[in-house]
This record gives C-alpha cells, sequence and structure tokens, in this order.
C-alpha cells in the first residue's frame, strides 16, 4: 500500500523554534518487549523483536490457524522515555494474521512515536494432506474393493473405489499423510465401516503449523465404461488388458486333464480367456480346473475383485467369474470376464453334412460319397446322371463344430444349383464371432477337379507393436489378378504383424510351395510384405500362384501433437500463480509465481492438445505432485498417428512483483515493506490521481517547505524523521526492503508534465545485497555494508502516458540478492533540493520484468 508518514509538521516548527526544549529528552525507544502469558490454546508465539523502524515482530510458530489470538505482553520503555500510550498490554487480541495492533511512545520534550505490532507466522509446512490411502483388508472378502483409494485434493475426498456395491462394508487402511503431518482423529481399530452408499467418514490431518484439514472418506462405484468407441486409446488402454504381457497357467490338478494352448484378451467381449485342450479320451474338458493369470498394467491402473497370479477354481464354461480393471486417474472401471474354452473356440466348420431330399428325382446323387472338405470349406456331392435335367434343389441338415453356428442357412432348408457348376454359399460363425465362409458344389462322378484356386482366408488371430492394428478378418479373394488381400482397419504403421488363418483352396487341390495349417504363424515385417502360396489342381493340369498381402484401408490420421492451452488450479498453499506461459519454439510451459508456501508445491493441470493426439506422464484434472520451485516436470504429447511426438517441460518460478505495483491502494498507515514518501501531510507533493486506463496512480508534484524546493518522491523503504538531519533529508530516508529475485527490468505506465521551464522526472532502480547485522540501513550513501548488484536509471522528459521499460545493468553476481530498492521523484536534482515548481511525474502499474 502507499505509505505516508504523516509527521506533524507544526511540531517540528516548534521544534526548531523553541530553543528553551534543548534539554528535555525526545527519547520514544523501547526496551523490550516480551510475551508473559498465552490465553489461546495450541499457539505458540516466540520472542519478539523491536525492529528501527518502529515494527514490534512477534514469531507466530504455531497456530496461525486458531484465531483470534489472545496474549498478555509487557512492555518496557527505556528510562528517558516518557509515555505508553493507546493500547493495554494485559490483553492483546488479533483476530486475523493481518491485523495489527498500534500504539505511542511519548517523549519528554512531547514527541510522540507510533509503534505497530504484527505477527509473522514462521516458515514451517501448512501441508496437511492425504498422501495415500492403502486398504490392507476389508470384510466381506467377496465384495469387490480397491486397494488403493482414489485421492482427490481438490476436494478433499478419499473415494474408496467398489464397482458392485456390498454393504455393510468394513475397510482397514493404511494413511500416508504430508511430511510431519498427523491424523488428529488417530488410528481405527475396528476399521471404517461403511453402512450405506452415502455413509462418510471425516478424518482430520494437522500440519506442522498447526494447519487442520478434514478428509472425507466415502465410497464410489467409479463409471463402468460399457462403449469401448467413448474412450481415446490412450483412456482404453488404461482399463484393458494387454494380451502381450497376458500370461495363464493350470495348477498341477487342472494338468492331469487339459493344457492350456493359449491366453487371449478380447477386449471387444471384455473377456481374459485361457484356450484348453483336453487330454482325455473323449477331447471334452472336464471341469473344474483351477487357473491363475499374471498380467501387467498402466501405472495408474488396478485390477479389483481378483489377485492375479492366484489360482481361481472355474467350476464350468457357462459360471460367472469376473473382475474389474480400474483407472485411478480417470476414474475409469470396466468389468472383464474370465473364460475357459475348449481349443475349438475359433474353430467355424462343418463336421457332417446330411442330404434330407433331392428334386428332381430324375438328378441322382451319391449320397454314400459326400465329402466335407474343411481345408477349401466345401461340401462335394458327386452327380451320377441327370445333368440336364437342372435346376435341382436339395434339402440338408448339418452339424459343425462344438459353440459353432450356421448362417444363411437353418437345418432342413434347400439349396437350389441353377446349373451343375453353380455354387451355393452359406457361412459358419465360430463362438469368437468370426465368420468362414462355405459352399456346396457339385461334380460330374468320376470326374477330378481343375481348379486351382484360394476360396477364402479367414484371420484366426493376429498381434502386432502393443497389439495396435485391426485387419478385417475375412480377406477379398481376386480369383483373376490372383491376389488375397487382407484389409488393415487400423494402425498400420505397428507392423510388424504375426497371424494365424484358415485358407480355403479348390477341392482336392494340393499347396506346392510348403504347408500351409490353420496352427502355422504368419510374419509379416511390414504392411508390404507378402507371402506366396503356390496352388496345383486335383488333376494336375492347372497351377496357380496366389500374392498374400496387405491393403491400407486405414482412415488418415492427423499428425498434429500441439499443446493449445494450459491452466492450473487448486495450488497448494502459500502459492499464488501470477501467469502461465507456453512457449512453442522450446515446448515449455512456465508456472510464474507470485508468492511460493514453504511446503511442497502441487497443482491440478488442466489442458487441451490437438483433436485426437494422445498425452503421457499428465493427466488433464488429475493432481500432480510438482515437488518445488526448483522442479520439472515432463510430459508427451503423441499425435494421433503417433509419427509426431513433442517433449514437454513444465518449469516453475518465482517472479515476486512489487506488493501494491499497481498503485490501486492507499492509505495512511506506515508499513516498512510498501511503498513511502518522505513528504509531510501539510505539504502534500505525494498524492493519488486518476491512473492510465482508470483506476489510481501515483502523483509526484514538486512544491517549496519552508522556501526550499522538495520533490515528490514515491520508494520502497521508510521515511523516519530526524531533526538532527533536517538539511541532509536522505539521512531520514532509508531506502530498501528484503527482496531475493534478479529481475532483468522494470516496466512501468508514466506521465510527466511542466510549466515550460526545464526539469525532469526521475526513476532509479537497485538490486542490493545486506551483510550487516538487523534491519537494511541504505541511505545511497555508500554504506560499506551495502553492495549494488544491479541497476537502472531513467530520467523522464514531459509525455503524455506511455510505457517505458528501463533494463538493468548488471555489476556483480557473486552475492546474492537480500533488497531491492525503487526510488521516484518529480524532479531528477530533488536530491539537492533543486527542480522546478510545479513538475508533475505520474506512475502506475510498476511490474518487475524477469
Amino acid at each position: 500500500m502507499i505509505k505516508r508518514l504523516t509527521y506533524c509538521f507544526l511540531v517540528v516548527l516548534t521544534c526548531l523554534a523553541c530553543r528553551e526544549l534543548k534539554d528535555l529528552h525526545d527519547d520514544v525507544s523501547i526496551q523490550s518487549f516480551n510475551v508473559l502469558e498465552i490465553y489461546t490454546e495450541n499457539v505458540r508465539l516466540g520472542q519478539p523483536v523491536v525492529q528501527g523502524d518502529f515494527i514490534v515482530n512477534i514469531p507466530l510458530e504455531y497456530g496461525k490457524y486458531n484465531f483470534p489470538i489472545a496474549f498478555k505482553a509487557e512492555i518496557v520503555l527505556n528510562a528517558t522515555a516518557m509515555k505508553l500510550c493507546g493500547i493495554n498490554p494485559d490483553t492483546l487480541v488479533f483476530r486475523t494474521l493481518e491485523e495489527m495492533k498500534t500504539f505511542f511512545v511519548v517523549a519528554e520534550n512531547g514527541k510522540a512515536q507510533q509503534y505497530k505490532i504484527v505477527l509473522t507466522p514462521s516458515k514451517s509446512s501448512d501441508a496437511a494432506d492425504i498422501e495415500k490411502f492403502t486398504i490392507y483388508s476389508y470384510s466381506p472378502r467377496n465384495a469387490f474393493v480397491s486397494s488403493e483409494g482414489y485421492v482427490s485434493v481438490a476436494d478433499s475426498t478419499v473415494k474408496i473405489i467398489m464397482p458392485e456395491v456390498t454393504l455393510p462394508l468394513t475397510v482397514m487402511p493404511n494413511i500416508v499423510v504430508s511430511d510431519s503431518a498427523y491424523l488428529a482423529n488417530g488410528y481405527w481399530e475396528n476399521g471404517l465401516e461403511f453402512t450405506t452408499l452415502d455413509t462418510a467418514h471425516y478424518i482430520t490431518v494437522v500440519a506442522v503449523d498447526g494447519r487442520q484439514k478434514k478428509w472425507r472418506v466415502v465410497l464410489e462405484q467409479g463409471r463402468l465404461i460399457t462403449d469401448n468407441a467413448s474412450l481415446t486409446p490412450l483412456r482404453l488402454k488404461a482399463v484393458n488388458l494387454d494380451a502381450s504381457s497376458t500370461f495363464g497357467q493350470l495348477d498341477e490338478a487342472s494338468l492331469a486333464k487339459a493344457q492350456m494352448e493359449n491366453v487371449e484378451v478380447d477386449t471387444d467381449k471384455n473377456w481374459l480367456i485361457g484356450i484348453l485342450k483336453s487330454k482325455s479320451s473323449s477331447g471334452r474338458l472336464d471341469f473344474p480346473f483351477k487357473v491363475a493369470f499374471q498380467t501387467q498394467l498402466p501405472p495408474m491402473s488396478e485390477i479389483i475383485g481378483y489377485l492375479p497370479g492366484s489360482f481361481l477354481q472355474i467350476d464350468s464354461p457357462d459360471k460367472d467369474y469376473h473382475f474389474y480393471v480400474y483407472d485411478r486417474a480417470r476414474n475409469n472401471t470396466k468389468k472383464w470376464q474370465i473364460k475357459l474354452l475348449d481349443w475349438t473356440y475359433h474353430q467355424a466348420d462343418v463336421t457332417a453334412f446330411t442330404l434330407l431330399r433331392s428334386s428332381p428325382s430324375t438328378v441322382k446323387l451319391d449320397v454314400n460319397t459326400i465329402d466335407v472338405d474343411v481345408r477349401s470349406g466345401s461340401i462335394n456331392i458327386r452327380v451320377m446322371s441327370g445333368w440336364e435335367n437342372f435346376p435341382l434343389s436339395i434339402a440338408a441338415s448339418m452339424e459343425v463344430m462344438p459353440n459353432a453356428t450356421l448362417k444363411d442357412f437353418t437345418n432342413g432348408g434347400t439349396f437350389t444349383f441353377s446349373t451343375i457348376d453353380a455354387v451355393c454359399p452359406f457361412k459358419v460363425v465360430a463362438m469368437d464371432a468370426t465368420e468362414k465362409p462355405w459352399y456346396v458344389r457339385l461334380m460330374r462322378s468320376e470326374e477330378l477337379n481343375n481348379e486351382a484356386d484360394v476360396e477364402f482366408l479367414r484371420v484366426k488371430s493376429y498381434s502386432s507393436v502393443e497389439n495396435k492394428v485391426v485387419l478385417n478378418p475375412i480377406a477379398v479373394v481376386d480369383k483373376v489378378a490372383k491376389t488375397v488381400n487382407i484389409e488393415v482397419l487400423d494402425w498400420s504403421k505397428n507392423f510388424p504383424l504375426n497371424l494365424k488363418a484358415d485358407l480355403g483352396i479348390s477341392y482336392k487341390a494340393q499347396i506346392t510351395n510348403g504347408a500351409f495349417t490353420p496352427d502355422d504363424m504368419l510374419s509379416f515385417p511390414s504392411i508390404n510384405s507378402t507371402r506366396t502360396v503356390t496352388l496345383k489342381s486335383e488333376d494336375g493340369t492347372v497351377t496357380n500362384s496366389y500374392t498374400i498381402r496387405f491393403v491400407n484401408k486405414e482412415t488418415p490420421k492427423s499428425d498434429a501433437a500441439e499443446l493449445l492451452t494450459f491452466s492450473v488450479a487448486n495450488l497448494s498453499e502459500g502459492y499464488t500463480l501470477s501467469e502461465t506461459e507456453i512457449d512453442q519454439s522450446t515446448k515449455t510451459v512456465t508456472l510464474k509465481f507470485l508468492t511460493k508456501g514453504v511446503g511442497r508445491l502441487d497443482f491440478t493441470p488442466y489442458f487441451t492438445i490437438s483433436p485426437r493426439a494422445e498425452i503421457e506422464e499428465l493427466i488433464s484434472g488429475f493432481p500432480l505432485i510438482f515437488g518445488t520451485i526448483a522442479s520439472e516436470k515432463k510430459f508427451t504429447i503423441i499425435s494421433e498417428s503417433e509419427r509426431v511426438s513433442s517433449e514437454w517441460t513444465i518449469k516453475a518460478k518465482y517472479e515476486p512483483q512489487l506488493y501494491n505495483g499497481d498503485l490501486e491502494q492507499w492509505t495512511d498507515d506506515y508499513t516498512p515493506v510498501g511503498w513511502a514518501t518522505a513528504n509531510n501531510s501539510f505539504a502534500k507533493m505525494t498524492s493519488k490521481a486518476v491512473g492510465n486506463g482508470g483506476g489510481w496512480a501515483a502523483k509526484l508534484t514538486t512544491g517549496t517547505i519552508m522556501d526550499k524546493v522538495a520533490a515528490g518522491s514515491l520508494f520502497l523503504g521508510y521515511f523516519k524523521m530526524n531533526l538532527d538531519y533536517i538539511n541532509t533529508p536522505k539521512k531520514m530516508t532509508f531506502f530498501g526492503i528484503p527482496f531475493s529475485e534478479s529481475p532483468k527490468a522494470v516496466a512501468l505506465d508514466v506521465k510527466y508534465t511542466l510549466n515550460g521551464t526545464s526539469d525532469r522526472g526521475s526513476v532509479g532502480i537497485e538490486l542490493l545485497n545486506y551483510s550487516g547485522e538487523g534491519d537494511i540501513v541504505y541511505h545511497t550513501l555508500n554504506e560499506p555494508d551495502v553492495t549494488v548488484l544491479a541497476c537502472g536509471n531513467l530520467e523522464i522528459a514531459p509525455c503524455e502516458w506511455r510505457r517505458i521499460i528501463i533494463p538493468l545493468t548488471v555489476l556483480r553476481t557473486d552475492l546474492p540478492v537480500t533488497h531491492i530498492h525503487c526510488v521516484f521523484s518529480s524532479s531528477y536534482k530533488g536530491d539537492f533540493m533543486q527542480g522546478v515548481v510545479g513538475a508533475t511525474l505520474y506512475v502506475d502499474n510498476i511490474k518487475l520484468i524477469y
């Protein structure tokens, strides 16, 4: 605030004129100030310090959150001081930390000096947070409960995730709080009991400095994800199982009955599948089995309802066994089912074909040699006679693999052939929902097939980098171009790819360049990789080579990976943010702080990035433990295409500004850390005026006092009247306030007016190092314990409002900054009592530039 020392100018004149008072003491000093008794509980006060600027500073060591604070004090004056006025030391009550108490000490000669009492909190941590909330036990044991609570700093809430509500529920927590803080309501031997979903428990955490923070512990079901399309890939990854890192095993008893062929993850059905192959003669799975699964999850995810690695008994393939994957960072949950399935899970084959009837009867069919060919996906019926009597209709029934179903045909239905060369297609759908094309074809008796073509290719399973590649499981066969085209629907860049597939070829044809079975693993290093299959017809007259290749059908993805906006909320106590700066060239987010707390710096970041891009190491809306002002945090933005990534760094800077730099707050009270003026209340050469663009500014005007020129002034520090220095005002002006940073320049708005005579306003700023004891004493008179580390000066000619920037010239770098000195004057030679009366300098919007 603008502080104006109002010293009675008439008293000064009287003291100058009344020489008979010379023998009376003007001592207004205090010998000691002591706290005798503290009336408020849980408060600790340190030894008061009487500063040279008439401030009694009482350290508030503990209890800054326990206002009002009342105590009893003892004020001892020097022997030559006469009287204490305006205070009752027996009962001093401070209602807020900002409140000041004033009193006066009167000297023998009648001089009165105002003192102020302030409470200054110690720099101890005020962090009172729950850092981690783990649950090591709960009852009932069959409940679905997260092992770790979701800690929300924003609303001081711990959420215990329970996707399926089971009440009553009792949990035994292990609570980790901020460093040196403690739990006010102790430890719960019997745990926390929840009888309803609305039950809430309250936990109070007490910080080192006495700050108390109440935390609420509640149950929450989490947001259940049922539609994969509702999440971005990164968010989906946090609640999905990774097939490449998921494994399963049977216990010894189960291994005697079956072997684990494979473990599969179906992210569409949300199934964790163990593929078993029976060792029994019947070929059937003999339940129950005991199985254990292991998987690797992202750092902020956990499994609820199943302990990875533990054996679980599966009594039947139809019984429901499930668990949840919970993403603590985003409060998402996804339900997964555990399935143990027969190896026929992927099979989509016809196992038997029965001809029920045919028409007309003049077409004779060989019902004894009907051939069901799994390899070609064809049912082959020989025609003995009656080729000229087509069309032909046949009624049939079929049996398929266990758990598979027929599509485009119903048992007992009919197939109609217009000619003997016609085919009738249908499909068989496997349990995994993939479809295999089949067809019924007719053949002349004793005829050898002269076809050598690929009829179909059905992808059974595949894996790729991060398992991102998406394929159309049914390939497109071009018999003219002799190509088998597997469509890549998404993430073509994530090759290499391995796949297993069913390859259907012409009836009785042979592959001549190696085996190709459904169990063969085919490897493709890139999307441009191919495989060649050479076929020879049954009659040996036709040979064809087909190329298996990939066709990119994915929708183009964006390469944009930009940070568009960035802001923070829920800052730790004591930190005040002035500005957030995004530098696209250096990929840096800089948080500039006006004030910094003594505890750890935490905040919640909120940001937007390029559409469909993803971000790693940082989550918008999720609390971030940053550390200190000197800490850095890195995060990476990855484009939708994943071809472009940009690494960003979050930095923090402590860039304090001069208090009340906008000059909007004014008072007649005095303070050592604000602005001050050497002018008195009778010669008001410093006053407030309308600022640049509105609000208030400081108006400094050169005038006269006792026929001497006096410039209007404004500075950081304080003014102390001393009659011995009435002709050397610098010795009554104490420049500088505590400061620790190193700005590069100062910017401010100025306006300067004159009455036609030559004069200039002046601005000066210095960064100082003070090596002396106690409070700084600096009159700009080359004091030996004050070193100027950097300085900047400017003389201001007449002008209307304009913005100026004064750079600081660095003089020394080997000493730390301890103080800052800034002074404005309406006449540049005001120190020498020279200037033009009426010259006026207006100052507004002072800002330090770092």
